[in-house]
């Protein structure tokens, strides 16, 4: 069984550094940020490691937002 996570402010830094861990482990990983770039930049890079182009979904949140939050 595939498990997921979901990691908030995941588009940079050590929210993605977290995300390549989770993908290199096999997980299904749901990247969340605020900013498009940042979160475009994070999917893409997520889908091309290792050959693993599947199994990442990005999501544009800003976790404030209650509305962001309950939509991711």
């Amino acid at each position: 069984m595939t498990k997921t996570v979901v990691i908030t402010g995941s588009g940079r830094g050590l929210g993605l550094a977290m995300a390549r861990v989770f993908r290199s482990k096999g997980f299904n990983v749901v990247v969340s940020d605020f900013n498009e770039t940042n979160l475009n930049n994070g999917v893409k890079e997520l889908n091309d490691m290792n050959g693993l182009f599947n199994g990442v979904t990005g999501v544009k949140a800003d976790v404030t937002s209650v509305e962001d939050l309950e939509h991711l």
